[in-house]
């Protein structure tokens, strides 16, 4: 019979609550085992480290605002104040007020998620 449990996750300001919803069917975890808190904290680590790097410049949903992107990429050829290095442009770049937050944002994020990896998997 497989253990059951549904969580509950809310992340506020960086850090990571879960708590069960429903505990139907878990059984007590052999001493070799990691606890359960141990195992969502190491999925959540990475789920985080994976969404902090989607948004940096290299990511999924980081590198469509760059000049090779869609978003970037029709902005930098309608030129004018949306081009890179133009007034609006130039703040949605690494370099610039918009797109400088989001890399910051995302590198906390990432560190955020190795650091809860690290201290599961702490021995």
């Amino acid at each position: 019979m497989a253990s059951r449990i549904t969580l509950r996750t809310v992340v506020r300001s960086q850090t990571l609550w879960t708590r069960p919803v429903s505990t139907s069917g878990v059984r007590a975890a052999d001493k070799d085992d990691k606890s359960m808190y141990d195992k969502v904290k190491d999925k959540a680590g990475e789920v985080l480290e994976n969404v902090g790097q989607a948004f940096t410049d290299s990511g999924k949903v980081g590198k469509q605002f760059t000049e090779h992107g869609k978003v970037g990429g029709k902005a930098d050829k309608a030129g004018g104040p949306l081009d890179r290095d133009g007034e609006v442009g130039h703040q949605f770049t690494t370099d610039g007020a918009v797109g400088g937050r989001v890399e910051k944002a995302a590198e906390k994020t990432r560190e955020a998620g190795k650091e809860a990896q690290k201290e599961a998997n702490k021995p």
